[in-house]
């Protein structure tokens, strides 16, 4: 029997909606600790540009930008949502950000350059510890892939207090290491000898793993997520076990 429509629900919060996450590296840079370059910056520019097309011709809510903190995804943050550099302290995701001792900060750059600015070796040695810790103040991989599943949770879960018929893309700006230590786990690749070779290869600059949200109701939500050329179902239990949480 078809269900009778009733115009109370249609207003209320966590019905009808849908969200596009954009978990997306920061722009090309130049250096290792570098700023963003200027070509990062006329990048992000026509992202701007694209994000504001996609507004109007969809109709979707505000753009929302959360980003680590560190200074690229803050620069790049701030040419998305015309920000001045004080005004995204409320933008901040900790679960964006990369956590490491001095002494692998040291390591990994010196793994970047001796792969001439490639930062992919440098991932495969947070990949390969597994759960293990490179030193008792770095996350290992497993931890750090956690880390981003759970923020990705949680969005899930604010999707609940949405107006009904909201359409809203967010964008979440981290960095090369944490996405990919995320993304062996997510496409079931981390147990391959080359774990990132298996994935296709690093990230490109603002290179982006998409999640579809859609909610029926506070109770029934779809997930989807593409990445390149793979296009899948996302339970939320799965997401769940990614998060640690199960």
């Amino acid at each position: 029997m078809q269900e009778k429509y009733n115009p109370l629900v249609e207003k209320k919060e966590g019905y009808d909606v849908s969200a596009t996450v954009y978990l997306m590296r920061h722009p090309h840079k130049e250096t290792f600790d570098g700023d963003i370059s200027p070509k990062g910056e006329e990048d992000t520019e026509k992202l701007r540009i694209l994000f504001d097309r996609y507004q109007k011709m969809y109709e979707t809510g505000e753009l929302e930008v959360s980003h680590s903190g560190h200074k690229r995804p803050r620069q790049a943050a701030q040419v998305l949502i015309k920000a001045g550099p004080g005004d995204l302290e409320n933008n901040i995701r900790p679960g964006l950000a990369f956590i490491g001792s001095d002494e692998f900060d040291k390591k990994y750059q010196e793994l970047t350059e001796q792969n001439k600015g490639d930062e992919s070796a440098a991932v495969q040695m947070v990949i390969d510890t597994g759960d293990k810790r490179f030193d008792s103040e770095s996350l290992s991989s497993v931890e750090i892939s956690q880390k981003v599943a759970q923020e990705l949770l949680a969005i899930v879960e604010q999707t609940k207090t949405y107006k009904s018929g909201t359409r809203k893309p967010i964008v979440l700006i981290s960095h090369t290491g944490l996405i990919e230590n995320f993304l062996v786990d997510l496409l079931e690749k981390r147990s391959a000898e080359e774990s990132l070779k298996a994935i296709g290869g690093n990230l490109d600059f603002l290179e982006d793993l998409r999640l579809y949200i859609n909610r029926r109701s506070p109770t029934e939500v779809s997930l989807k997520y593409r990445f390149r050329d793979v296009q899948s179902e996302l339970s939320e239990e799965k997401l769940r076990q990614l998060a640690g949480e199960v």
